[in-house]
Formats: C-alpha cells, sequence, structure tokens
C-alpha cells in the first residue's frame, strides 16, 4: 500500500513524540505544526511559529519547557526544508547536535550570534538595493531558529554579541526568519520593556507548559476560567491563540533521544 493511509481514530496517548506524529505529515497544514493533542477533542493540535517573527514558549520552570523544546526541535528538524538553528546555552538539546546547526558551547554561541547578525544585514541590504533599483525583493530562504533559555544565553555573550542579538531581534522581521525562544515566565518579564519584545512578540499567542498560567504575568489570557487553575501534568500545556487557550498534551522527546537527553 503505497499511498496515504487513513487518519487514525482520535485517541489521548500515553506519549505524544515525532513518531506518534508521523503520519501526520501527509496533512500538514500550510506553515503549521502539529505541536500536541487536544485534551477536549482528541485531535491534534498545531502551531503556526511562521505567523510571527518571534513566538514564545513558556512555563513556571525552564526545566519543564526542555522536553518539549526537545521535541518541538525533532519536528522542525523533520520538516523543515533548511537546517534548524538551535541555541542552546544549556545544553539541553545537545543530542541533537549532528542534525542541525548546533550552537552549545560559549565560543560557538558567540560565532552563531555574529553570524545570524551577519546574515540579516545581508538580507537586508540585499532587499533594499533591489527596491531601490526598482526590482523585486529577494525571496530568502527560510530560517528557522530555536534559542533554548534566552536569558542564559545573554551571560555567556560578549557586549558586542548581545548589541548585534538585540539589532537581530529588532530588525530581523520581514527576512523570512522566524525564531522560537523558550525561557520561564519570571525571566520573560524582565524583557518586555526591551524595544525588540515590544515590537515583535505577540503576548496574546504563544504556548504555555504545565501550570501556572493564571499566575503569571507575561501572557495575555483573554479569559480566566476555572479549569486554568486546575492542576495539570508536566507533558500539558496550553496553546495560547488571540488570547484564547486550548489544554494539550504537548510534544514530548523520542524514546530513543529521550534515554540519551535525559539518562
Amino acid at each position: 500500500w503505497g499511498r496515504t493511509s487513513a487518519r487514525r481514530i482520535p485517541v489521548l496517548p500515553e506519549k505524544v513524540d515525532i513518531d506518534y506524529l508521523q503520519e501526520e505529515w501527509s496533512y500538514l497544514k500550510t506553515n503549521e505544526l502539529p505541536v500536541g493533542i487536544e485534551k477536549s477533542s482528541m485531535a491534534v493540535s498545531y502551531y503556526n511559529f511562521k505567523d510571527d517573527f518571534v513566538n514564545i514558549v513558556s512555563a513556571q520552570d525552564m526545566d519543564v519547557c526542555t522536553p518539549f523544546m526537545y521535541g518541538l526541535t525533532e519536528v522542525l528538524i523533520k520538516t523543515e526544508e533548511q537546517p534548524v538553528t538551535v541555541i542552546d546555552p544549556l545544553g539541553s538539546l545537545s543530542t541533537l547536535r549532528n542534525d542541525c546547526h548546533y550552537a552549545g558551547t560559549q565560543d560557538e554561541l558567540e560565532e552563531k550570534i555574529v553570524s545570524l547578525f551577519n546574515n540579516l544585514v545581508y538580507r537586508n541590504n540585499t532587499k533594499k538595493e533591489a527596491l531601490e533599483k526598482g526590482e523585486k525583493a529577494p525571496q530568502f530562504e527560510q530560517m528557522m531558529c530555536v534559542i533554548h533559555s534566552f536569558s542564559d544565553l545573554i551571560p555567556v555573550l560578549s557586549e558586542d554579541a548581545n548589541d548585534k542579538l538585540k539589532v537581530f531581534l529588532e530588525k530581523g522581521d520581514s527576512l523570512n526568519v522566524n525564531i522560537i525562544i523558550a525561557d520561564s515566565a519570571d525571566r520573560l518579564n524582565g524583557m518586555t520593556f526591551e524595544p525588540w519584545f515590544q515590537k515583535q512578540v505577540s503576548l496574546s499567542d504563544a504556548i504555555w507548559i504545565g501550570n501556572g498560567i493564571t499566575e503569571q504575568y507575561v501572557l495575555k489570557v483573554a479569559k480566566l476560567t476555572n479549569d486554568l487553575y486546575m492542576e495539570i501534568p508536566e507533558d500539558f500545556g496550553y496553546i495560547l491563540t488571540k488570547g484564547k487557550v486550548k489544554l494539550v498534551k504537548l510534544l514530548s522527546p523520542s524514546v530513543q533521544e529521550a534515554v540519551a537527553a535525559y539518562g
């Protein structure tokens, strides 16, 4: 049987990972990626990381973010045409090093940020020159970048690289680049007054992992219902779209990679 199989009967699986979702590749919607299974409908839940230049994944504690970010990075590597850039100062995603453009050590992180900035300058100048000549703006290759713990990245970078990172985040929209930033809510709260954050981040569209969505002050939930105060497992979370929330059993690492990553 070489043709597309019928979709499976919706169930809430014990584990949602890249292997469980492999049948979904045939049904992927434009620019949307499967991120889990909705608790209420048992349907696959999608998120469009290409709608916004900067996307936010958060939780009460950074450790809670790691399994989801690992599983999500596996899916990105599987689905993106171009290699995914992974900036990982905590080293939590290091076993994916050979499958992406990975930076984890201080030297690697410094080099990667400078490289991203140089790429930004090139794309911006090339686009500007084309438009000034009355030519059609060039179509650059899609670039997807994962930053796992933004607040842990800042201290290890030089002052020059930090400045370049902020410029990249403030000016990088409209250049076919998308970034997924994971960090704890309290640390994100300290970034909200940064110019790049105010310009690029939608606080009504994000992914929240585990408990505590009613206790944080960064993401904007349209309506706080009683259900949001209930305890949920760490592998569950909320997909926030224009302020509306859906409870979802989220992606986690594949079995083999989970063993390698977490022992």
